[in-house]
């Protein structure tokens, strides 16, 4: 995700979950190969802390995520630095569990 309009789109049309660590919006996007956004603040910690938490999202989504059809933007929240790889993969799980991207 890069251009203004692929997060207007995401966030107008796509559905939201949120979560004590994280917020993630999710929209079907079948014509495409998968797209994915993070936003990780400087509230979250040091750079350090971000590029922990960035590198463990994006090994979470690229093992769970499907390689076509979907867009999925995460915002992370401070709370989110206590948590290991493990709680973070069993969260992002959980909601594409709900929302039917896995079965």
């Amino acid at each position: 995700m890069r251009r203004p309009s692929d997060f207007e789109k995401i966030f107008s049309q796509g559905s939201r979950y949120s979560s004590k660590t994280m917020t993630i919006w999710l929209k079907s996007n079948q014509d495409f190969d998968t797209m994915v956004g993070f936003s990780v603040s400087r509230k979250v910690g040091n750079s350090v802390k971000r590029n922990l938490i960035k590198r463990r999202l994006k090994e979470a989504v690229k093992t769970l995520l499907p390689d076509e059809g979907w867009t999925l933007f995460i915002s992370v929240k401070p709370s989110i630095v206590n948590l290991t790889f493990k709680q973070i993969f069993f969260d992002i799980k959980k909601f594409l569990t709900i929302n039917g991207v896995l079965s």
